[in-house]
C-alpha cells in the first residue's frame, strides 16, 4: 500500500475537492468552499513529498523524477482515481491530488489507469501497483469477441491456410502472452504478419486485437495487458528520443518496421 493511499481514501470519503501536500505544512484536504482540514500532524519536507509522489508513478516515469520539473499524471488508489499535479517552486514543492474526471481521449498516446485484474490476466500474478501507463489513444477500443472454448486446438503460431477465411483463422485462440514486455510485443507483431492484419489495436485492460479484412478480431487467450505493461511493450520498440519526448510532453508518435 502506498503512503498516500489512506489519504486518498479520505479525500473520497469526505467528498473533498483535493488533497494538498506543501513544503512546510501538514497534508490537508480542501473543502468545496475553500475550507481546509489537516489530515496529519507532521510538517512535510520537500523530500517527503517528492518521495511520496514518486511512489504513485509508473516505474519508467519514477526513474526520471527528481522533483525539479512539473509533473502531471493519474493514479488509481484503492479508494479512487486521482489526477496528480506536482509543482516545484525554488526549494519548496507543491503536490495536488484531485478526483479524476473523464476527458475526451485525444488522438495521441495518453496515460491511463489500470487494474489488478488486468495485470493478473496478463502475467498470471498480481500487479505490484495500479500506476498509470500508456494507451494508444488514437486507436478505437477493441470490440469484445465471443470466447472460444479452451479445448479447441490452438492456431496461434501456424501460418494461415490460404483455403480458410482469414477472419475465421484470426479468431482462433492464441497462447498466453510472454511475461517479458519486449517478447510480448514481438509476438504480437509476428501475429500481425502471420495473419495478414492491417492494424494492431492495443488498449490497456483489453485483449489485443487485429484488423483483418475490416473486422476487429480479439486475440482470445493472449491476456489483457495493464497500462504499465503496455507502456513497457511500446518502449521496447520505440527510439529513445520518443520516450524522452513522451516524458516531457505526454505526446509522441513513431514508426516501426
Amino acid at each position: 500500500m502506498k503512503r498516500l493511499d489512506k489519504f486518498i481514501e479520505l479525500l473520497f470519503l469526505r467528498r473533498s475537492a483535493g488533497l494538498v501536500l506543501k513544503t512546510g505544512s501538514a497534508a490537508y484536504l480542501e473543502g468545496p468552499r475553500g475550507t481546509t482540514q489537516a489530515v496529519m500532524q507532521r510538517t512535510l519536507t520537500s523530500a517527503h513529498i517528492v518521495s511520496a509522489v514518486a511512489e504513485l508513478m509508473a516505474p519508467y516515469q519514477a526513474q526520471g523524477f527528481s522533483g525539479a520539473h512539473v509533473e502531471e499524471f493519474e493514479y488509481t488508489a484503492p479508494g479512487g482515481r486521482v489526477h496528480v499535479r506536482f509543482m516545484p517552486d525554488g526549494n519548496e514543492v507543491l503536490a495536488e491530488l484531485r478526483p479524476a474526471t473523464n476527458h475526451a481521449t485525444p488522438a495521441s498516446i495518453e496515460l491511463v489507469d489500470t487494474t489488478d485484474r488486468a495485470a493478473e490476466a496478463y502475467s498470471g500474478g498480481v500487479s505490484s501497483n495500479g500506476d498509470p501507463g500508456m494507451q494508444a489513444g488514437s486507436l478505437p477500443r477493441p470490440v469484445a469477441q465471443p470466447r472460444v472454448p479452451r479445448e479447441q486446438p490452438s492456431a496461434a503460431r501456424r501460418p494461415v491456410d490460404a483455403a480458410r477465411r482469414p477472419v475465421d483463422a484470426a479468431r482462433q485462440p492464441v497462447e498466453k502472452a510472454p511475461t517479458d514486455p519486449a517478447s510480448a510485443m514481438q509476438e504480437l507483431l509476428g501475429l500481425c504478419a502471420e495473419r495478414g492484419a492491417s492494424d494492431l489495436h492495443l488498449t490497456s485492460g483489453a485483449l489485443p486485437a487485429l484488423r483483418i479484412d475490416g473486422d476487429i478480431c480479439s486475440l482470445q487467450g493472449w491476456g489483457e495487458p495493464s497500462a504499465e505493461q503496455l507502456a513497457e511493450m511500446l518502449w521496447s520498440i520505440s527510439p529513445p528520443r520518443n520516450r524522452e519526448q513522451w516524458l516531457a510532453s505526454k505526446d509522441t508518435d513513431f514508426a516501426h518496421e
